[in-house]
């Protein structure tokens, strides 16, 4: 197995490059619905598995998941992770996911996701979502952008 106890933390050392464009440039730059609307799927069936097996994934940034493929088509976009130095196996799982999502959602600029996309996005990943849930992925969001306010302000000395 490649867990042991619950929640034990892995690093890991990747040998091969990831194919693909990052998340976050894709945001940006495809701008066709039908081709964001692939990427927006492949991404949150590959993230609903990996929640699905209880994988935390504490650095989940935009800039860690690259997409390999052509979504202008209707062929199957690949998703690939990197940086997954801290995967975990929490024993509190809905908060991990909760966060997860958050950060995924921080990271991702808002002028290149529009608040429409980014509710379809948690729409395709749990397929359906209670209020409960939205409000603790809610919750992490705020506390996450004042962290980051926070820790740009001490390192900038403003």
């Amino acid at each position: 197995a490649l867990f042991g106890a619950r929640g034990e933390q892995f690093s890991f050392i990747a040998t091969e490059a990831a194919a693909g464009v990052e998340l976050e440039q894709l945001a940006r730059t495809v701008h066709d619905w039908r081709a964001r609307g692939r990427i927006r799927r492949a991404v949150a069936k590959t993230l609903r598995k990996i929640h699905a097996a209880r994988i935390g994934l504490p650095t989940l940034f935009g800039r860690h998941v690259f997409i390999a493929g052509d979504p202008h088509t209707s062929a199957k976009l690949e998703v690939a992770l990197i940086d997954l130095d801290r995967i975990a196996r929490p024993l509190v799982f809905s908060r991990r996911r909760s966060r997860d999502l958050a950060q995924l959602h921080l990271s991702i600029p808002k002028s290149a996701a529009t608040v429409r996309e980014r509710l379809r996005f948690l729409r395709d990943y749990a397929i359906q979502i209670d209020r409960s849930e939205l409000a603790r992925i809610a919750r992490f969001t705020r506390y996450l952008e004042r962290r980051k306010h926070n820790l740009a302000r001490t390192y900038h000395g403003a």
